[in-house]
């Protein structure tokens, strides 16, 4: 009888501890990639015409991504944060929650997106059917 977890290949409590550990050294230029990043979601989604009424940054461990939506307007921004450290302090709603257990509700979101987060899901095609729905 096949097993009905995913293996755990990752730590999440040591990777959150990393990640708490990296936001509270604040060192300068650290978020360097996450900021490339954000600056080509800004780009992919400066070529979309369509307003998402609500939109999602899902596990990005910092505010680039919810910074982005936030700018681009249209409507209601969430930023779903791995750690409260990680959360940023722009114009737009705040939550801790886990990629592994996401906690929105089915069809609530417009668009998605997470920024160098999900390569740490023990559960890839979970987390993704989560976000889909």
């Amino acid at each position: 009888m096949p097993n009905a977890e995913p293996p755990r290949l990752f730590d999440r409590a040591l990777l959150a501890e990393r990640l708490r550990r990296a936001l509270l050294a604040d060192a300068p230029g650290a978020d360097f990639l996450l900021r490339r990043a954000a600056e080509e979601l800004a780009d992919r989604l400066s070529f979309i015409r369509r307003e998402f009424a609500t939109a999602a940054d899902v596990g990005t461990p910092g505010p680039h991504a919810a910074e982005v939506l936030a700018a681009r307007g249209g409507g209601f921004t969430l930023q779903l944060a791995p750690l409260a450290l990680a959360a940023g302090r722009g114009p737009y709603a705040r939550a801790v929650g886990d990629l592994e257990a996401l906690p929105l509700a089915a069809e609530r979101c417009d668009l998605v997106v997470s920024l160098l987060a999900l390569h740490h899901v023990n559960d890839l095609p979970g987390a993704l059917i989560q976000l889909r729905r």
